[in-house]
């Protein structure tokens, strides 16, 4: 009786903090595409216009990915076909896509989780982690933006493969098999998938029974046959290393600008380390600290509790080593995240697997008090942090909505006046992504109703590669006496999600592009735009 009424009190407070999860993410449905994402978009739908799907989904798995080099995802690239066909041009179509992949790895914790306790019920600790995982702080960067979505498939990917792994009787029987082609499916989705051989290992361990014997030996042989049964998956990756190889002519980088770590060096990991602040500084500013300290002394407990129960290793340090495993080896491959602290979906992975490690020694316990203890503590403090995490992201997407109608609407202006417009907008607001990538897409129909002025206008970012050779372009039409230049820059209005476009007065002419960008970047920051745009002061 009592073990039913503490699973009822688990399964409550996860089934309320999916609701939770998703009345946030539904909180940015109704804003515009973002970043990438308009690109993304248009080229599905090209793909689909030009009644190619099938050769453009087979030269997908097939080929170089052309969006990036390095990119091998034809997974997600997949999915974005699907997504156009059933959304079109509509973005909350494709962030319930989004919202809805984001509850289903949390449920794949839960379930990984129950097969890990090896119960036929679900334990209270597997709700608790399903729930941890849905409140997850840096989930909103994956579980809205609709560009980050390969992460959300990747982890789907592992989890299902984890699962699968511990659910096999013997090895290449229908549940191993299922494993692998959950494998296939992360390493099709994104580059953290390469981790899944190893983490199927960790989990094996930490399900595996304790010897009946005391002492090291009897762990030797049950431990050979798990890394035995591993060994099909680690031949799979080894061919998609080959594979990578033969694309791209190398197996792991995919970014130019980061460079993978060679040699260790522990000045250089301290200085990647500091890089990633930003991603908890920036959103939560000193509440960090809060966050922070809740998850340690969570896991503190937790190793508390596993040492009293004798499975310290299997219950607390092998989970806690897989959490921090996945995020050491974004640390391996990139220098940092930016300065605003965009970039935290490349710790979707880990946020599943720090929720296990946070909830799973509990399971060991006789006495569930501090399993509830800790929940009661941990779960509200996600939530606030989450609600504080998606709250750019909502706010970057009213901003996108309002800004399209209104280009349109000054191109209209501009071109009866036989005037030409640029305007500068942010790359990102806060944490999340607004106009990079999206510039050229801003104007395009579908995104926004097609209109015949759209060359009578154009939008860039402050550091935009060719922003130069734009300006020198601009240059020579205004030279040549053919339109007058007007500039503006997007100020963003917070919380009603209402965007001014802010005439900007220049002197110097565009024949001098480097002085004029100089003159340019003052002005704005000078104006009601600059908190906007923090970078160029």
């Amino acid at each position: 009786m009592d073990r039913e009424r503490h699973t009822r009190a688990a399964t409550t407070a996860a089934l309320f903090s999916a609701v939770v999860m998703l009345a946030l993410c539904a909180g940015t449905w109704s804003g515009g595409f973002l970043g990438d994402d308009v690109s993304l978009v248009h080229h599905a739908h090209r793909v689909i216009g030009e009644q190619r799907t099938l050769a453009y989904l087979f030269g997908a798995f097939t080929q170089a990915e052309g969006l990036q080099n390095g990119f091998y995802r034809p997974t997600g690239l997949a999915s974005w076909i699907v997504s156009a066909l059933h959304a079109g041009y509509e973005p909350a179509g494709w962030r319930v896509g989004n919202a809805l992949l984001h509850l289903l790895n949390g449920w794949l914790v839960l379930r990984l989780v129950r097969r890990i306790v090896g119960v036929d019920r679900t334990p209270p600790v597997a709700w608790f982690a399903a729930a941890a995982f849905w409140l997850y702080p840096l989930a909103p960067e994956a579980s809205v933006w609709i560009a980050a979505r390969f992460d959300q498939l990747a982890l789907a990917g592992m989890l299902v493969a984890c699962e699968r792994h511990l659910a096999r009787h013997r090895v290449f029987d229908g549940a191993h098999l299922a494993s692998l082609l959950a494998l296939t499916f992360a390493l099709t989705s994104k580059e953290p998938a390469i981790l899944t051989p190893g983490l199927m290992l960790v989990v094996s361990l930490v399900a595996m029974p304790a010897p009946a014997m005391p002492g090291w030996r009897p762990w030797i042989g049950p431990v050979l046959r798990e890394v035995r049964d591993v060994l099909p998956a680690l031949a799979m990756l080894v061919a998609y290393f080959v594979l990578r190889r033969h694309l791209f002519g190398h197996a792991v980088q995919v970014y130019e600008v980061h460079a993978p770590l060679q040699v260790f060096d522990f000045g250089i990991v301290t200085q990647r380390l500091a890089g990633f602040a930003p991603v908890l500084v920036q959103p939560f500013g000193t509440w960090a600290g809060v966050l922070v300290a809740t998850v340690l002394g969570v896991l503190a407990t937790g190793a508390m509790v596993a040492r009293q129960a004798g499975c310290f290793v299997r219950a607390w340090l092998l989970p806690l080593a897989a959490a921090v495993g996945s995020a050491a080896a974004i640390v391996v491959h990139f220098t940092g995240v930016e300065t605003t602290g965009f970039g935290a979906r490349l710790f979707y992975v880990t946020g599943a697997w720090l929720a296990i490690a946070l909830f799973l020694p509990f399971a060991y316990a006789t006495r569930h008090r501090a399993l509830h203890a800790c929940a009661t503590i941990l779960l509200p403090v996600f939530a606030i942090h989450l609600a504080v995490a998606t709250q750019p992201w909502r706010e970057a997407g009213l901003a996108m909505r309002d800004l399209l109608p209104r280009l349109v609407a000054k191109a209209g202006t501009l071109h009866a006046r036989g005037e030409f417009g640029l305007v500068l907008a942010a790359d990102t607001l806060h944490t999340a992504t607004f106009a990079r990538n999206a510039q050229g897409g801003m104007g395009q129909g579908g995104v926004v109703p097609v209109h015949p002025h759209a060359g009578s206008i154009m939008v860039t970012t402050p550091f935009e590669p060719v922003v130069v050779e734009h300006f020198e372009r601009l240059g020579g039409i205004t030279l040549a006496g053919e339109r007058t230049l007007r500039t503006y820059c997007v100020d963003a209005l917070p919380w009603n999600g209402e965007v001014r476009l802010v005439p900007i007065t220049l002197s110097t002419p565009l024949d001098q592009p480097a002085a004029w960008w100089r003159e340019w970047t003052a002005a704005v920051t000078a104006s009601a735009c600059a908190d906007d745009f923090p970078d160029l002061r």
